[in-house]
């Protein structure tokens, strides 16, 4: 009798082994592969949706008053004024900048961005379809306030679509 030779493991064969490029197998790796980059995509397009929400929330999240339980159409009315005025420092400085070098296009595409990005926003507002957090109830005033910033949570946190008509209905 001779000496025995432990046997290899057959799954390491099975891995170390090259495929066919038909064979079922190759073809299942490839479903899986395309699978993870699909869900992969749907995630970053989630997120690039809800960047805009995220970022407008975030600012009324940091102008939110201190000992106040709920906003009235008042209050509301001038965190909406704050909101649009967010690019003022930075239309300011660039006006600035071409005081100083002369007509400049350096700028000319942010300035471009800035301003219809403003003007949509706030054609939404005077069509009533400006969302913003529901800062009117005691409730939802609450919930919002605890929020972490975190893009998970947005979805507990309840919109108002408001206008200035609407405004006016909130004491």
């Amino acid at each position: 009798m001779g000496k025995l030779t432990p046997k290899k493991n057959t799954q390491q064969q099975k891995k170390s082994k090259d495929l066919h490029p038909n064979s079922r197998k190759v073809k299942q790796l490839a479903k899986k592969q395309l699978h993870k980059i699909k869900i992969q995509q749907r995630r970053s397009e989630a997120s690039n949706k809800l960047k805009p929400r995220m970022e407008k929330f975030t600012f009324f999240h940091s102008c939110l008053p201190e000992g106040v339980n709920r906003l009235g159409g008042p209050e509301v009315k001038v965190l909406i004024d704050g909101y649009f005025s967010r690019f003022d420092d930075e239309i300011a400085k660039v006006k600035e900048v071409s005081k100083i070098r002369g007509s400049s296009t350096q700028y000319a595409a942010r300035l471009d961005a800035i301003k219809m990005t403003l003007e949509n926003e706030q054609q939404e507002y005077r069509s009533a379809n400006f969302e913003i957090p529901d800062l009117f109830s005691t409730e939802n005033f609450k919930i919002f306030r605890e929020w972490d910033l975190r893009e998970s949570y947005l979805p507990k946190i309840r919109t108002k679509l408001v206008s200035p008509g609407v405004l006016g209905n909130y004491p």
